[in-house]
């Protein structure tokens, strides 16, 4: 558990009733699939199991040419959070200062970038940091467009905004 400290079940329900309160990373874990010349990949999450919070959460790939070289496929960590990131925990404290960071560092915003695509290609020199910030700090499409629209200045809305002015 490389002995950080940890966030208690209270205190994530207790985080819960108040809408401004952090409660975790909002985050899409990879795909087996390939897309378009994307690697596979996947994600495990570490939980506590008295608290049953998470602990620290891995990114996992399979380098689809050097299965194809090998004839076999293999699975290969990536990343995990704690120690790509810089984190102390997994608290949602945590997470959202790691999405907070993501505005104010490039390089940072980079290396997430780069990771949410399994490091395909070269690392990004020019990742869009407010976006980064919204969609990871954010869990519904209201929040995320109101986050968007300030620049990263407002990262909530009104519960049940009114989206009519704005699609996918």
């Amino acid at each position: 558990m490389h002995g950080h400290t940890h966030t208690t079940y209270y205190e994530v329900v207790q985080s819960m009733s108040n809408p401004g309160t952090p409660i975790m990373l909002a985050n899409v874990g990879g795909s087996v699939t390939t897309y378009t010349r994307q690697n596979p990949s996947f994600m495990m999450i570490d939980f506590d199991a008295e608290t049953m919070l998470p602990v620290n959460m891995y990114t996992y790939y399979m380098d689809i040419e050097k299965a194809n070289a090998e004839g076999y496929p293999t699975w290969e960590l990536l990343h995990d959070y704690l120690d790509e990131y810089g984190l102390t925990d997994m608290s949602p404290k945590s997470m959202m200062n790691l999405s907070k960071r993501m505005l104010t560092d490039p390089s940072l915003a980079n290396l997430f970038d780069w990771n949410m695509h399994v490091q395909q290609g070269e690392e990004p020199t020019a990742a869009d940091q407010v976006d980064l910030f919204c969609m990871t700090s954010s869990s519904e499409m209201h929040e995320m467009h109101a986050c968007q629209e300030s620049h990263g200045l407002n990262s909530g809305s009104k519960y049940g905004s009114d989206m009519s002015m704005w699609t996918l």
